[in-house]
């Protein structure tokens, strides 16, 4: 039998292969470690929001698109199906280096509560953020992405920032 740090080291390694993650289509990677919240906003409505935690880099999730229209089709696709106000991806991936990397991505159909999540972000600080230029092929202006400067924040730092955003007056953009 394997011993526990044995164990733990396979089961980290598969985690993160990315063959598994590369067999995976945009909604399956949505879909693997995937949790929904509901906040409340200023005005006092619920924002039902999603966060996907994918392990592979934005580009390589983006690029299981063929376009940005087929990007934008698939997670405005996804959003619906769970009827969110707005998706945020968070991705975790290690370099060959063993450097852990994160990434955010928001997207939002219509309206600007992503928007304001990310000026909330910059203002806040705690989870700096950093623009991130997906390929050309695959630019939305629905979509944002940014390398995660603190790479120890997950998804339990990320979700209690948005909703604090969410409740945030709205400031004109």
């Amino acid at each position: 039998f394997a011993t526990k740090e044995e164990l733990f080291k396979w089961l980290q390694a598969e985690k993160f292969n990315p063959a598994h993650w590369g067999a995976f289509t945009l909604e399956n990677c949505l879909q693997v470690d995937y949790k929904e919240f509901t906040f409340a906003t200023a005005a006092g409505h619920a924002k039902k929001v999603g966060i996907s935690a994918v392990l592979i880099d934005l580009e390589a999730f983006v690029l299981k698109s063929k376009d940005a229209a087929a990007l934008r089709e698939g997670l405005t696709t996804y959003c619906k199906q769970n009827e969110l106000a707005f998706l945020v991806v968070m991705t975790m991936f290690m370099t060959a280096d063993e450097q852990r990397h994160r990434q955010l991505l928001f997207f939002q159909e219509c309206g600007d509560d992503t928007k304001h999540c990310v000026v909330f972000f910059d203002k806040e600080a705690s989870l700096p953020l950093e623009i991130l230029k997906l390929p050309e092929t695959h630019r939305d202006e629905h979509v944002a992405a940014f390398n995660q400067l603190n790479t120890a924040a997950s998804r339990k730092q990320a979700a209690p920032l948005i909703q604090r955003a969410l409740v945030e007056p709205v400031v004109k953009l």
